[in-house]
């Protein structure tokens, strides 16, 4: 779209989705892809109404009469933005953060569904994991809610040890650049603890309900279980060195030779008031500014 005929396409569309970015932005040149494959995955799709996905560069100088940022039209203030239109009115189009997320949100807001669920539940099947593509469950174990339990809580042999666990997010900055620190706290820990310490991590994004059964509430965080039973959270996160003391500290003052396990399971928190996969009960994304600078103010 451009600043000529933008107005036009908007008045034909019974339901349009609008992305609004500049041809400078390295982020918009990332979703980019994602976002035209969104477009054939809601064409796909038997909706009740038809939609359109579109783009306007607002980054182009001849666009700039528009205005498409004031307030009067659209009001943002940075890009990426996403405008949904229905009948020519407009809202904010959140979350947009891959081609299956897209669609289903959008399918979603046509249907008149829950869509904090409908996007949850993409997430959930999709099972993006940060960690497995190219580090072993050896260093760092990427859990998942159907095995958590056998293998983090469970009494059997071999698991005679303190779990620290990262609650992450594969959408956010600070973990991505927290992730080497991690595997450079696993490799030390074993050196050190051997199999007495295990590091493993869990996609707070894609298994909501995981973290809220544990009083996870953002990302990165961390905390550690010994047989069968939270120990506690983390603070301070401040690299790999800052895991390694917690990590020791926590084995020093619970680990024992024959420990006495928990005879009951951790609740799950109960499945309504969206708390399900791909419900409201969300986690907070403080990503802004440096893994550090995030983390100090946290902690």
């Amino acid at each position: 779209l451009h600043a000529n005929n933008i107005d036009a396409f908007i008045r034909a569309q019974e339901v349009s989705l609008i992305m609004f970015y500049a041809n400078w932005c390295g982020h918009c040149r990332e979703l980019a892809p994602e976002f035209t494959r969104a477009a054939s995955l809601v064409a796909d799709m038997d909706l009740p109404a038809t939609v359109r996905l579109a783009k306007f560069d607002d980054g182009d100088e001849s666009n700039s009469p528009y205005g498409a940022r004031a307030p009067e039209k659209f009001n943002f203030t940075s890009y990426p933005s996403f405008m949904f239109i229905r009948n020519g009115k407009h809202e904010g189009f959140y979350g947009a953060d891959g081609a299956r997320e897209i669609a289903a949100q959008v399918a979603a807001r046509v249907k008149g569904e829950d869509i904090e669920r409908a996007v949850g539940e993409v997430i959930f099947q999709m099972r993006p994991m940060m960690y497995r593509p190219d580090v072993g469950d050896d260093v760092v174990a990427d859990l998942e809610p159907e095995t958590f339990d056998d293998k983090v809580l469970q009494d059997y042999e071999g698991n005679n040890r303190v779990w620290v666990i990262e609650f992450y997010s594969d959408k956010c900055p600070i973990c991505g650049s927290l992730k080497p620190e991690v595997v450079k706290a696993s490799g030390n820990l074993r050196k050190e603890k051997g199999e007495t310490v295990k590091l493993a991590a869990v996609n707070s994004r894609a298994f909501h309900m995981l973290a809220k059964r544990f009083g996870v509430t953002s990302y990165p965080w961390i905390m550690s279980i010994y047989a069968g039973r939270k120990l506690g959270d983390m603070a301070g996160l401040s690299g790999a060195e800052s895991i390694e003391n917690y990590a020791k500290s926590m084995h020093k003052k619970h680990w024992k030779k024959k420990p006495q396990w928990a005879k009951t399971m951790p609740d799950w928190p109960a499945p309504d008031g969206g708390d399900a996969p791909g419900g409201d009960g969300r986690i907070a994304d403080n990503a802004t500014g440096s893994w550090r600078e995030v983390l100090g103010r946290r902690t």
